[in-house]
């Protein structure tokens, strides 16, 4: 007995299994597509609409920032770190409480609720100093004025902040400069007097120290005053505080260093020293002083920020929904299809003629393959590729040696009594001597269901009791009997099919699923051949292997299984429209006949299904050319 491949599932992964399962579940995909585009489709036109309103942004450097040379400090004050804390004012509850009472004045009831606003707001900026504001919200009628309003806010509270900032800047300065001055005035008084009294004379020995000493003292003021107005922004921890104050440490220890040079010299040299530094550095920090208090006064008096509107407030566009939602549905198509090929792989169906062959291995097993024939396509061609393989089997029974050949199965349903009537009809038109016998004694059988069978029908009683004598071919009904396994393990039966062996060539038995009864299985005992039908889409290959072990011959050790497909699909039923089966398209095996031959079709029709089947089997060629040389590029890595 022929041993067939073992296999986890129903057919291999290529081009022709995705077109099959494909193919097979259309009319579901199909309805899964349209229903998804329905109601993906009444989501769009029910949800709720929203619309987006953006404005752009440019934050320009401070000039407070210009004084500072360090590059280290310049970087950290830019970029993102501006723009996250600009972010957090502008979506700040001042800012939104601001807005929302400009907006009462305008809006009257309609106007939205504070969380209505902050959940609208959202940025994006280019990590430089662009930031990007955009509000949604569902009426498109205030969207504009809404953020409009928000802008404005943001624009006024920058320019009110910069004005309280730089009248606290002017009452430091107005607070410094009388303390400077007096300093500077006693300084100047004290080495007015060192001089007079021949200190004048003394001379130092680096003329450069006092110039250094001198420029120290001008970068740390302005250090200390840039540190009273970063301490109205940020915190201490933050990077550009302590960034700052730790340049203040450097300069400052770079001072002490200077200065602790100056202990080491003579004493009325030192004296001089540090009169004529201290008259220095309070006349530079009052100048100093006096230039920060112009500066921020022309700041207060300002009505403008350092941020500038690049774009105002855009008209509202429809963000949500998007007519792209509909192509949702292509996943919802994608998702089903998927669905249906894990199914196909993992039911074990039997699908196409293709994965038969392949898991049968030997060719010479299948003898053949029926359509299937419904309402719809053209029956015409189906009838003649029923006939094209009903001539087949016929040639293979009439060269072959065997006399005895039971037609079964492994579930009913599969179209066996079908199979049984055609081959006997066939056979009819030979010289052999035939006759079919129904042995499924457990139900209605062919005796019951053949119209033939009714007329024709003989009773096996008659056959044996009378010596009845037959010309060519003969109908046998089945027996009476009560009890079927009786009957079949009595010598009546082996009388019955000597009998037969007798009087005919070729006897064929029709019996009962083998999957369901034992009677199949004992009467195989009798059989010279068994020819097991399988049906398209509803037999399985598991079914192989188990009739494969429910036969077991005890004389008959080189007896083997034929197979016969039942049900092949040769055209795809879309909805009410038949459409010929594209993977079929070019096999002559399957069909060798013409399909164009139909005068019932329209020439833009046919032209259309073969341009579809060219197009289908191009794409297969290419997939085996691929496949191919791939495996040929890794076999050579090997």
């Amino acid at each position: 007995m022929k041993e067939f491949k073992e296999r986890g599932f129903n057919d291999d992964l290529d081009l022709d299994t995705l077109l099959t399962v494909f193919f097979n579940k259309i009319n579901p995909l199909l309805i899964v597509f349209l229903g998804s585009i329905c109601i993906f489709f009444l989501i769009y036109i029910f949800q709720e609409r929203i619309y987006q309103s953006n404005a752009l942004l440019q934050f320009e450097r401070s000039s407070s920032f210009n004084s500072f040379n360090p590059s280290s400090i310049q970087d950290l004050s830019t970029i993102d770190i501006q723009l996250i804390a600009e972010k957090e004012i502008f979506k700040s509850l001042n800012t939104i409480e601001g807005a929302k009472d400009k907006l009462n004045s305008i809006l009257n009831e309609d106007t939205p609720s504070l969380y209505e606003i902050s959940s609208g707001l959202s940025f994006s900026d280019d990590g430089k100093n662009l930031l990007t504001v955009r509000f949604s919200n569902n009426d498109i009628t205030i969207t504009k004025t809404i953020l409009n309003s928000l802008v404005e806010e943001y624009l006024s509270d920058r320019v009110e902040n910069n004005r309280i900032t730089a009248i606290k800047g002017i009452e430091f300065v107005d607070n410094e400069i009388p303390k400077l001055r007096s300093q500077l005035n006693s300084a100047e008084e004290e080495l007015t007097i060192f001089r007079s009294s021949g200190g004048n004379n003394l001379i130092f020995d680096d003329e450069n120290r006092g110039d250094s000493i001198k420029t120290l003292y001008e970068e740390i003021q302005e250090i200390e005053l840039k540190e009273i107005e970063l301490k109205e922004f940020y915190k201490s921890t933050h990077p550009i505080y302590s960034t700052l104050i730790e340049q203040k440490k450097v300069l400052l220890n770079e001072l002490q260093a200077l200065e602790s040079d100056v202990k080491d010299l003579p004493s009325d040299q030192r004296k001089l020293f540090n009169l004529t530094q201290r008259v220095d550095i309070y006349s530079s920090s009052l100048e100093e002083l006096e230039k920060q208090k112009l500066s921020l006064s022309l700041k207060a008096a300002s009505s403008s920020s350092n941020v500038r509107i690049i774009n105002y407030p855009s008209d509202p566009i429809k963000i949500s929904p998007r007519i792209t939602l509909i192509l949702l549905s292509l996943i919802v198509l994608l998702a089903a299809y998927l669905i249906f090929l894990l199914n196909h792989f993992f039911t074990d169906k039997i699908m196409s003629l293709d994965s038969l062959v392949d898991y049968l291995e030997d060719r010479n097993l299948l003898i053949g393959a029926f359509p299937y024939i419904s309402g719809r396509g053209n029956k015409k061609i189906l009838f003649d590729i029923e006939k094209n393989f009903t001539d087949r089997v016929i040639v293979n029974i009439l060269n072959s040696d065997k006399k005895v050949y039971l037609i079964s199965s492994m579930k009913e349903g599969v179209g066996k009594s079908y199979f049984s009537e055609k081959l006997i009809h066939k056979l009819s038109n030979f010289s052999e001597k035939i006759c079919l016998i129904d042995l499924d004694l457990r139900k209605k059988g062919i005796s019951n269901t053949s119209s033939d069978f009714k007329v024709n029908g003989i009773s096996t009683e008659d056959y044996l009791n009378n010596n009845l004598t037959f010309s060519d071919v003969a109908l046998f009904k089945k027996p009476e009997t009560d009890d079927p396994l009786k009957y079949l393990n009595s010598d009546k039966l082996e009388n019955l099919i000597n009998s037969l062996k007798a009087d005919f060539d070729k006897v064929f038995i029709d019996s009962p699923p083998m999957g369901t009864f034992i009677d199949a299985k004992i009467i195989s005992n009798y059989a010279d051949q068994i020819i097991c039908i399988l049906s398209s889409h509803e037999s399985s290959f598991s079914e192989i292997s188990s009739i494969n072990k429910e036969i077991k011959y005890k004389e008959k050790e080189n007896a083997e299984i034929l197979f016969f497909l039942n049900k092949v699909r040769y055209f795809l039923e879309i909805f009410w429209f038949s459409v010929r089966y594209p993977i079929y398209g070019s096999y002559n095996y399957y069909n060798p006949y013409n399909y164009y031959s139909s005068e019932n079709e329209s020439k833009t029709f046919r032209k259309l299904q073969k341009y579809v089947v060219f197009a289908i089997d191009s794409v297969k060629k290419s997939y085996e050319r691929i496949r191919l040389l791939i495996s040929k590029y890794f076999s050579k890595d090997k």
